[in-house]
This record gives structure tokens, sequence and C-alpha cells, in this order.
């Protein structure tokens, strides 16, 4: 059988065979609260009810803090020490979650283009608004990049260089 993984953002992981959803379970990352929609007929149930699925032999504990303690720091588990690594997340982290991100060889085009701007305009007047003009538009494309701080500056250097060039353009009409 076949599954995809609903995880609390409410989008779509998969698709993942059985095999696979076990050994999520045996990480944590697929509990049984966890949705599971089966490919074949689209129907959504928790991670407990799907045939095969296996929780390990984790212990539950209806009590609060294990049977019969009374404190959270007085418990029936051992009392070897723990490690405290990162809490596994509550679905599947293999499956890259939706992309919100810019293109970041788009900042760094950006900024070049910016400083080319910048340059041109003092150089060449209004010929170098087309540089500045695409290093405004590469720079709002990638802001949420991982180059943020080079499209931001890539921005900044093409809007002066589009009102510098602006100016030149003006300055050279009035000119004539």
């Amino acid at each position: 059988m076949v599954y995809f993984v609903i995880g609390e953002d409410g989008l779509r992981y998969g698709p993942v065979d059985l095999a696979t959803l076990n050994l999520w379970a045996s990480q944590d990352r697929v509990r049984t609260y966890t949705l599971i929609e089966d490919a074949a007929n689209g129907a959504r149930i928790p991670a407990e009810r799907v045939p095969g699925l296996t929780f390990g032999l984790r212990r539950v504990d209806p009590t609060p803090y294990g049977s019969g303690a009374s404190t959270p720091y007085s418990s029936s588990y051992s009392s070897s020490p723990t490690s405290y690594g990162s809490a596994p997340g509550p679905y599947p982290v293999s499956y890259p979650t939706r992309d919100a991100q810019g293109n970041p060889g788009l900042a760094t085009a950006s900024l070049i283009l910016g400083i080319v701007g910048i340059l041109g305009a003092c150089c060449m007047g209004a010929l170098a608004i087309p540089a500045a003009l695409l290093a405004v538009v590469f720079g709002h494309m990638s802001l949420r990049s991982s180059n943020a701080n080079l499209a931001l500056w890539g921005l900044v250097l093409g809007y002066f260089g589009l009102a510098f060039g602006a100016l030149m353009l003006v300055a050279f009409i009035s000119m004539r």
C-alpha cells in the first residue's frame, strides 16, 4: 500500500510505503494522531488505525508522570543520563516543505546590476536605466532567498540608479 502523511501544516508528504511509515514511527516522526491518507482511495485516518503500522515498544502511561509518580521529578523510568538532542518533528522531515524562497543567484545579479546602474548613470546617463530596472526586479524576486542582504543592497542601488539615471535624462533633455 502507498500512503501520504498529512503534516500539521496541512500539506501532503509522500508517497511512502508501509516500511517507511514504520521507520518514521520508530523515530517518532509519525505519531499515533498523525493523519495518514491512503493513496488508493484518498481516505484519511489517524496513523494508529493504519493496518501493519506499529509504534514500537514505547511505554504508554495514562497517568501524567508515569505509574504512581506524584511529581515530574520522580518516575518509574530509568535514572540513566538522557541525551537532550533536538525534538523530532511531527511529520517526516525527509520531504521538503514548500519553498517560498527566491533564487539566491538573482540576489547576486541584483547587486551587480545595481552597481552597474549607479556607475552607468554617472558615465552613460540614461542608458543605465535598464540595468537599474533589472536590479530592482531581480532584487524583489530574491528578497526571500538566503542572500537577502545582497538582494536588499541590489534594490537600494537599483532604485538609486533609476533615480540618478532619470535625473541625468532630465538634465540631458533640458540641455538641448
